[in-house]
């Protein structure tokens, strides 16, 4: 009985400890999938436009590197806020 009351008081600080630590990751784990999403989106556009109008790689390539610059601004955008947010 002893024990298992030291037990529970042993990990309520430590998952305590966890989840605070987890809150505050929260708010960056979106930031891969801002540039993966727009990757992905780009490339299926130029996909299907290619698809569409039967030039093979010309769309995809072209809309993909878009994705990759366009991608790459947004999370640089959102990664200077946060760090903008932070420092208040």
């Amino acid at each position: 009985m002893q024990k298992e009351k030291l037990g529970k008081t042993a990990d309520a600080p430590t998952k305590k400890a966890w989840l605070e630590g987890m809150k505050s990751l929260l708010p960056y784990t979106h930031l891969g999938w801002v540039l993966v999403g727009t990757m992905l989106v780009c490339f299926a556009i130029g996909y299907g436009l290619d698809a569409w109008l039967g030039l093979s790689p010309l769309f995809t390539i072209a809309f993909s590197v878009a994705g990759i610059v366009v991608g790459l601004i947004q999370l640089l955008r959102q990664a200077t806020e946060m760090f903008r947010k932070m420092g208040k």
